[in-house]
């Protein structure tokens, strides 16, 4: 287990780790000189300064007092806010004649508002043991660079495209969380509870189980099946001996598509799993990558593994979550091929468990993302889905999260359903009975 140095910088004091103890140095010079020159000779990768410090109110002023001779000290500083820097965090290394200063404010990590050295310490300590890896400037930057070293180098062609801020083809069509919601029965107007289950990171789950694509792609002009790492404009068409149509059970190809004709553009994940529930799809053009490999296989189960180590403390925890999710939508942004092929597997997921869930006998009352809604007259919601919450403690496993009592605007929003209608069971709106 490799040991990755840090400090932090608290009023009159720099404070850092060794073992089990901590040690500090006093900081009577305020300059930033000072600080480089304690890190460096204390060999600390980075340095993280308190929230509420003198040092986070008063950062802009040392940096331009500061005049640094021969190395020069790389900064990059972030707050919580322009307005009102209540924190800041520094990661430095030494170049000739260099000098940079990045105030982006978007990606924090969860302790920008945390006022004790030693509790920040702490989460940092945990986060970077559970990860195996130092923490960088920001959270979704720290996620990248997990996937350059977890993953294969010539798989990462695309991720140039980040790099260099380009985006690569815009595959963008036909893209979305599934967002569905069936009329409540007439039994089931008279039961009593709406309980709520949700997949552990079901992006992360998605990402490193499917394969993404690693280079250009090509047109597919055999149009007759779709290749499993393809893209394309189909012709989608539901008879009405079609169980999963959108109205009863959720459309394999929402949003575009409930029942009858439609036109569109999907991602092969859902147009092959359209086709096994009895679509008729007719694809008219399209593309295909040739190269698709599980580029975030072990990336993925690194995250999830070190979300579990990290489980104890909670900004550590909220640390690793906000690497991953930060890493997926900077991946997604960049390169939409990559999100379109993991969100059509997030979906996919959602309808295959429908599938599962409806050969015992339940059926959902509604997906939205990756939660699913379940009505019953038991209270008790381990004994509502138990095979849905076998794996609860999984990468992509299901757990129960909260409970509601159904009510008049919960029937009502059954009776004329809406993509929206979990916004009606949200727990700022109810009363939670079960939490999970």
């Amino acid at each position: 287990m490799a040991i990755f140095r840090f400090g932090v910088l608290d009023t009159g004091a720099l404070i850092w780790r060794e073992g089990n103890y901590e040690r500090s140095v006093p900081m009577a010079d305020l300059s930033l000189s000072e600080i480089a020159r304690q890190a460096r000779e204390l060999q600390l990768l980075s340095v993280w300064i308190v929230p509420g410090s003198f040092y986070a109110r008063s950062w802009r002023a040392l940096l331009a007092a500061w005049q640094p001779r021969g190395k020069h000290f790389i900064l990059r500083a972030t707050t919580a806010d322009d307005s009102d820097p209540v924190g800041v965090s520094l990661n430095f290394g030494w170049q000739d004649e260099m000098f940079i200063l990045n105030t982006e404010t978007e990606p924090r990590w969860p302790w920008y508002r945390e006022t004790s050295a030693t509790r920040i310490i702490d989460a940092i300590q945990v986060t970077q043991t559970a990860l195996d890896f130092p923490l960088g400037y920001t959270p979704s930057g720290t996620g990248l660079q997990l996937v350059r070293q977890l993953s294969r180098a010539d798989w990462l062609k695309p991720l140039a495209a980040i790099d260099g801020n380009n985006k690569s083809q815009p595959f963008t069509r036909g893209v979305s969380d599934i967002r569905w919601c069936r009329p409540l029965t007439e039994a089931e107007r008279r039961m009593r509870f709406v309980h709520v289950f949700d997949a552990n990171s079901a992006y992360i789950a998605a990402a490193s189980n499917c394969n993404l694509p690693c280079g250009e792609p090509e047109p597919d002009r055999s149009i007759s099946e779709p290749m499993a790492g393809g893209y394309y404009r189909a012709r989608v068409f539901a008879s009405p001996d079609v169980v999963y149509n959108g109205v009863s059970y959720p459309s394999p190809l929402y949003p575009y598509v409930v029942s009858g004709h439609q036109e569109g553009y999907w991602y092969s994940p859902q147009l092959i799993e359209a086709r096994a529930l009895g679509w008729n799809v007719d694809l008219l053009d399209g593309y295909y990558w040739p190269g698709m490999h599980r580029v975030l296989g072990k990336w993925g189960h690194a995250m999830w593994g070190a979300r579990v180590l990290a489980r104890h403390d909670r900004l550590a925890a909220a640390a690793i979550k906000a690497m991953a999710v930060g890493a997926i939508g900077r991946l997604s942004n960049q390169l939409p091929q990559w999100r379109g092929f993991i969100m059509s597997e997030v979906y996919r997921r959602q309808v295959n468990k429908n599938q599962q869930l409806a050969a015992l006998g339940i059926q959902p009352v509604a997906h939205h993302v990756d939660a699913i809604y379940i009505v019953s007259d038991c209270a008790d919601p381990t004994k509502v889905a138990p095979k849905l919450i076998e794996r609860s403690d999984s990468l992509g496993g299901y757990k129960h999260v909260y409970t509601v009592a159904i009510d008049s605007d919960i029937i009502s929003a059954g009776a004329a359903p809406s993509p929206q209608f979990h916004e009606v069971i949200a727990p700022a709106r109810k009363e939670v009975l079960v939490d999970g």
